[in-house]
């Protein structure tokens, strides 16, 4: 017996609150609440199909075979137990934007895979629970399950929540790309070692819990000033937290710097931007609708390798030919 092929895709996500720490490795259970904004245009495209024919699971990455992927195999095991599948599947997948650079390509990949594959096998699951699956192989991944902005929270029922809506707050979103390339540690093993290492953990987890709340009543007062200052500050929290493992993890780079270093000029021109990064070198910017066009100006007058997007949707089918 084989199903039919399914080609879906989910958009990455950005975290303000960043997720950095783990209670259970296995489950992906966070030492603290999360909260993201999801990206509209980006993130991964998957195909997938499950065939009699296959002795063991495939994945095609950007055009690329990938010869062990622990993380998908995790999430593929716990769909087919719902239907008591040993069917094999065939997966192909592509990023539309820069893969392992910091930008939560993982996220996007995990949550494609979960939803193409949970449709492959035609089961009925809602949102939530696909997010709740796909958490085992990308924590992250069930962020990208609902647009807007986004909480997880695995001490909440349920774990994973939309506080508003992208037509709530309509704002837009600038990936500076400092690097297209592959970063040369990973956050999975980026995230073991600070947790092991990092002399500023417990500060960390402790310090997370406390904004939590704080990022929660102005994201649903739509306070654009408060909400840069809690994201630049909880995202430099979360780089010096890394940069204190040992050894030290270092993924800015002078670009980087030099990227920050403009944002707090153009935010005394009166700008209304903050930024924030996630493990990596490349840069995010959120702004104000009324900001945008000005903002893009300063970025290519620089010649700066850009991506613009917005807060967008979760994630949807993409009908038409699907080759498996």
């Amino acid at each position: 017996m084989s199903y039919q092929p399914i080609k879906v895709f989910a958009p990455t996500n950005i975290a303000l609150l960043k997720y950095w720490g783990k209670v259970d490795k296995e489950l992906n259970t966070a030492t603290h609440p999360s909260i993201s904004i999801t990206l509209d245009h980006y993130g991964s495209e998957t195909e997938v199909c499950f065939r009699s024919d296959l002795e063991k699971d495939q994945l095609i990455l950007n055009g690329k075979d990938i010869p062990h992927f622990p993380k998908v195999s995790k999430v593929l095991n716990a769909l087919r137990s719902f239907k008591n599948s040993s069917l094999r599947a065939h997966i192909r997948s592509t990023n539309n934007f820069p893969t392992a650079a910091g930008l939560a390509s993982s996220a996007s990949g995990l949550a494609s895979v979960t939803y193409a594959a949970s449709l492959a096998l035609e089961l009925d699951l809602s949102a939530i629970e696909l997010a709740e699956i796909s958490k085992q192989g990308s924590g992250s991944s069930c962020r990208s399950f609902l647009g807007g902005f986004v909480q997880w929270h695995d001490k909440e029922d349920p774990k994973v929540s939309q506080i508003l809506s992208p037509d709530q707050w309509p704002l837009d979103v600038y990936l500076l790309l400092v690097s297209r390339d592959g970063k040369k540690t990973s956050s999975t093993q980026a995230m073991i070692d600070c947790q092991q290492t990092s002399v500023f953990f417990k500060e960390w987890v402790r310090k997370s819990w406390e904004l939590y709340p704080l990022f929660r009543e102005v994201i649903e007062r739509r306070d654009f000033k408060k909400l840069g200052d809690l994201s630049e500050k909880h995202c430099l929290l979360m780089h010096k937290t890394i940069l204190a493992s040992h050894p030290p993890i270092v993924y800015w780079s002078d670009q980087t710097l030099e990227y920050l270093r403009l944002v707090r000029g153009w935010q005394r021109e009166g700008l209304e931007v903050f930024f924030t990064i996630d493990a990596g070198a490349n840069v995010v910017l959120v702004c104000e609708k009324n900001s945008s066009v000005q903002l893009q100006s300063k970025l290519e007058s620089l010649q700066a390798d850009f991506l613009k997007t917005c807060i967008g949707t979760g994630p949807m089918v993409k009908w038409g030919q699907v080759v498996c």
